[in-house]
């Protein structure tokens, strides 16, 4: 039992370390941030579907890829839901999860536009080996056949919110792994802590639009194996009438070493005209370890519809564009 609990624990490791792993603050200027927090569900006066997807080195067979599909909107003035499908592959690995989602919005000032919400996301998993892909199809005495693991836990969030500052903290996976499936020397808590912040500085641009300039930063904190990661984030978005476009980039670093060691840098484009949305980025890989993934795509479709304006400003876009 220990040595099948070890082999599905670096299994599973594998997808936070070297499956697709989309960075969060990536997510975040790609304008999907119900992706990053359930807190952010709900932000808005209409129904967002995000349909996302990041690929690895496009021309090597069973390469690397991520899907997410989500989904969010206000159930009432102070509340919203959402919803997300994902689907991670690598090689024989595959990686499946249904999330549901739920948010309250409160106002802490509605003089100067200061709201907090909460988020409380619930995800079900599979994860699955499917050993008719190994190599010469030689069986691994170790895995003993096809194998699929269902595991379900639960994420929180809290967004602060003031005029165009905010800051979001999130926690995922908060329910330790049954002990029953891995040994006593392996770690059961794998959860991972967020903290992101950031402020959004608009002018007027003209008689119809505005220009808007958001640093931000994003600090990331792995309790299973203690590994801690920092990116920072810049997005410049012209808002017009009927249309926006933007310019991102992301630059992420191993902050658990003293030499603060760069990792990966993604830049970004995209645009949104009417309710109809597009991003592009491309991820490059500075480690030696992450050489074969240096080629890296991601695109965002999406679409807004329905909805109506909130009686309650703390629902309404503010500061979040």
């Amino acid at each position: 039992m220990k040595k099948r609990g070890y082999l599905w624990l670096c299994l599973l490791w594998s997808y936070s370390i070297f499956a697709q792993n989309i960075p969060s603050p990536t997510i975040y200027i790609a304008d999907n941030q119900y992706l990053l927090s359930s807190a952010w569900a709900g932000i808005g006066d209409s129904y967002q579907v995000r349909a996302l997807g990041q690929w690895q080195w496009l021309d090597v067979q069973d390469a690397p890829r991520t899907f997410y599909l989500s989904a969010n909107g206000r159930l009432s003035d102070r509340s919203g839901f959402g919803i997300i499908l994902s689907d991670d592959e690598n090689g024989f690995t595959s990686l499946r999860s249904v999330t549901l989602s739920y948010a309250y919005h409160l106002i802490l000032d509605a003089d100067s536009y200061r709201f907090l919400s909460f988020g409380l996301s619930y995800r079900f998993s599979n994860f699955n080996v499917d050993t008719s892909d190994f190599f010469n199809l030689q069986p691994d005495p170790a895995v003993g056949g096809d194998r699929s693991l269902d595991e379900s836990n639960f994420d929180i969030g809290v967004l602060y919110r003031a005029n165009g500052f905010f800051a979001n903290l999130n926690i995922q996976d908060i329910v330790e792994r049954d002990a029953a499936d891995f040994g006593a020397e392996e770690p059961l808590g794998i959860s991972k802590f967020n903290l992101l912040a950031g402020y959004e500085f608009d002018w007027v641009a003209g008689p119809t639009g505005y220009l808007v300039v958001a640093p931000s930063v994003n600090y990331h904190y792995f309790f299973g194996d203690g590994r801690a990661e920092t990116d920072l984030n810049l997005k410049v978005t012209q808002e017009l009438r009927d249309m926006s476009y933007w310019g991102g980039i992301t630059a992420r670093f191993q902050s658990d070493e003293s030499d603060f060691e760069a990792l990966s840098v993604t830049p970004m484009l995209g645009f949104k005209y009417l309710n109809y949305y597009f991003a592009y980025g491309y991820q490059s890989f500075f480690t030696d370890a992450n050489d074969f993934r240096t080629n890296t795509h991601l695109i965002s479709i999406g679409i807004d519809f329905g909805g109506s304006q909130s009686n309650c400003i703390c629902t309404q876009v503010r500061g979040i564009k």
